[in-house]
């Protein structure tokens, strides 16, 4: 797949473009997940072509100063806005590429004025200027703009930013700019209309076109995993462990982890994974709302996540809990099919059961969520598990005992053998390893009993590491930089603390499976 960097501080102008590419086999990276370094410097000019050209080369400089070099292919996106009756009363275009900063200062009360002091001309035109360096190929840096032209609305309504394509807000000048033909504002649009006057839309479609005619990217298809090697001398399966909260889903994974030599995926990690991907840290937005919409409209995101995930490891033993979507099992069944035998498992209990199991939760820290079970239940059922659930080639497994009688009558139904199939010699060498591999080892010991730890700061990780006997201790910086890249689904994060909150880290269920794989190979046991 195609790696084009973005030089951009804006996570939802990431999400944007990422939305923009996603019929192509490319993938979108923000610069922040390349370097650390300062992004690209852009300059608070009036002139287009200045401050284009400004941008580019800065850009280049922060590149060629990374780990990444200068031979890497990215963009910038610069945004104007031209209010042609401003314009002709400024002769020049207002607010132009300033209109960021614009924004910040105006209201619509006074924008409202002014235009009707101007005759009450609202017509605009939106334009984004796209800026590809592709080494690759001469002349090296194209330039392609896309425009949208519309009104400015004459009504300033309140409204929600939107949950799942959080570029169409209330904050930008999106929230004003109604597209010709329609009668409200670009941003209360349904996506698929908002995508027919997306004017950076226009920019992309011409940078993708150049991309695909010169062979560096294509059209996405739907070809099989190309998995590659064997574990495993009998037959591979892959268990979709499906049940509300509570019933015993992640109880049964680390049952097939520790037992089983299965490795873990929870499908919420890659859902909170793209949540903090849209909406940042400290956001208000309920993910569990969030999920329900962003589901709605792309059923597979999640489950396309975790194929590209399994694309790290070879064929083996694989649970995977937490889908609450028919066509997120169908995804993996269509995609696994010719490597795994597929196995559908729903794990029930009873309301009060799970009642209590959830409330032992809590108390450990590991759900601090206040949702009562039937609120959750009746919102997971209407997002499609009844489908799930009632899948005809279910094993029904009934939770309500015991963990012994679970997992006996999990053995009995399912035909598995607890006996481990994999026999390595174990390495113990920590320097060996690489520092993604020494934080997962480090936070998986702060798990006890399979429960989840508390939360840690990039200090508290960096102690951990360290000491797991490495030669060359690791800095906080090494750790901080990591965490600053990309989080990733095999971690939870949040922000603690009241008057300067800080970002501390945890092991989420799927990392904790990829720490067990790590053990089958390695062991960091002091003598």
């Amino acid at each position: 797949m195609f790696e084009l960097i973005f030089f951009t501080s804006n996570r939802v102008k990431t999400q944007h473009a990422k939305h923009l590419c996603r019929e192509f086999d490319i993938e979108i990276v923000n610069s922040n997940e390349v370097t650390k370094l300062a992004n690209y410097e852009e300059p608070i000019i009036d002139d287009r072509d200045e401050l284009l050209k400004s941008s580019l080369e800065s850009a280049k400089k922060q590149l060629e100063i990374s780990n990444y070099g200068k031979n890497r292919a990215f963009f910038i996106e610069d945004t104007s806005v031209n209010i042609h009756a401003l314009s002709r009363e400024y002769k020049k275009e207002s607010p132009g590429v300033d209109i960021k900063y614009w924004m910040k200062a105006t209201n619509f009360v006074d924008l409202d004025y002014s235009l009707l002091m101007f005759g009450n001309n609202r017509s605009v035109t939106v334009r984004s200027d796209v800026l590809l360096y592709l080494p690759s190929l001469k002349p090296t840096v194209f330039h392609f703009i896309g425009e949208s032209n519309g009104t400015v609305t004459s009504k300033d309504d309140e409204f929600d930013t939107n949950i799942v394509y959080p570029w169409l807000d209330n904050k930008t000048f999106n929230k004003w700019f109604q597209p010709n033909g329609e009668s409200v504002v670009i941003s209360k649009l349904p996506i698929e209309k908002a995508d027919l006057y997306d004017f950076r839309a226009k920019a992309f479609s011409q940078m993708l076109l150049l991309l695909e005619k010169n062979h560096i990217i294509k059209k996405k298809t739907t070809e099989s995993l190309p998995f590659v090697g064997k574990l495993f001398e009998n037959e591979i399966e892959c268990h979709i462990v499906v049940g509300l909260t509570c019933a015993g889903k992640t109880t049964t994974a680390n049952y097939l982890i520790s037992e089983c030599d299965f490795l873990h995926i929870e499908a919420s990690d890659f859902m909170h994974e793209i949540y903090r991907e849209h909406h940042g840290l400290d956001s208000k937005v309920d993910i569990g709302k969030f999920a329900k919409e962003l589901l709605a409209r792309q059923p597979t995101i999640v489950s396309a996540r975790i194929m590209k995930y399994l694309k790290d490891f070879q064929i083996q033993n694989t649970v995977i809990t937490g889908f609450r979507l028919e066509e997120e099992a169908s995804y993996i069944e269509s995609h696994l099919s010719n490597t795994h035998k597929i196995k559908r498992i729903i794990i029930s209990a009873k309301r009060d059961i799970r009642e209590e199991r959830k409330a032992e939760r809590n108390r450990v820290g590991d759900i601090k969520s206040t949702e009562c079970l039937i609120n959750r239940d009746k919102r997971e059922m209407e997002m499609g598990m009844e489908a799930l659930i009632s899948h005809d080639q279910n094993y029904e497994i009934t939770n309500e005992k015991s963990f012994e009688a679970l997992f006996d009558t999990y053995k009995t139904k399912l035909n598995i053998t607890t006996l481990s199939n994999s026999t390595v010699l174990k390495n113990t060498d920590p320097n060996q390893l690489k520092l993604k591999q020494l934080i997962i080892l480090a936070l998986y010991g702060m798990r006890h009993n399979e429960e989840k730890s508390n939360f840690y700061s990039t200090t508290d990780i960096c102690n951990m590491v360290n000491d797991l006997g490495l030669k060359k201790p690791k800095f906080v910086t090494n750790i901080g930089r990591f965490f600053s890249k990309k989080v990733g689904a095999m971690f939870e994060v949040e922000l603690i603390g009241d008057k300067k909150p800080v970002r501390k880290y945890r092991l989420s269920n799927t990392g904790a499976g990829y720490a067990k794989i790590l053990l089958r190979y390695f062991d960091y046991s002091k003598e």
